[in-house]
């Protein structure tokens, strides 16, 4: 039940258009579309991006290492930004990720702190 009401979030969302998390974050920002998204069992959210050609983003998952997004299940904002993301996998959309490097899960991955989209 909790994944259907998931998805009409996240369809909500696409009618929408736009969603930004409520964090800050003092690092950089990524850009590109959402390759990958996944919940683990102990309920850390953690996605890929693949960059616009125009960008690179420093935490892209690659093969071998542990790097990517991550965003802990205490963060505050970790559903929106779930919604957020699935919005955009579903729609093909671009996202702006804002992050900072973190070792929450003991891995490189950073630390995602809140989701744009535009059209």
């Amino acid at each position: 039940m909790r994944n259907i009401v998931k998805a009409g979030s996240a369809i909500s969302l696409l009618l929408s258009s736009s969603i930004t998390g409520a964090a800050t974050s003092t690092a950089a920002g990524c850009t590109g579309t959402v390759s990958k998204v996944w919940v683990e069992t102990n309920d850390y959210l953690y996605y890929e991006i693949e960059p616009s050609s125009s960008t690179s983003c420093t935490c892209n998952f690659n093969i071998g290492n542990a790097k990517g997004f991550i965003v802990p299940s205490s963060q505050p904002n970790k559903d929106e930004q779930y919604t957020a993301l699935l919005a955009a996998f579903m729609a093909d959309k671009k996202v702006m990720v804002w992050y900072d490097w973190d070792g929450v899960d003991g891995s490189n991955r950073c630390k995602g702190y809140n989701i744009s989209l535009s059209k």
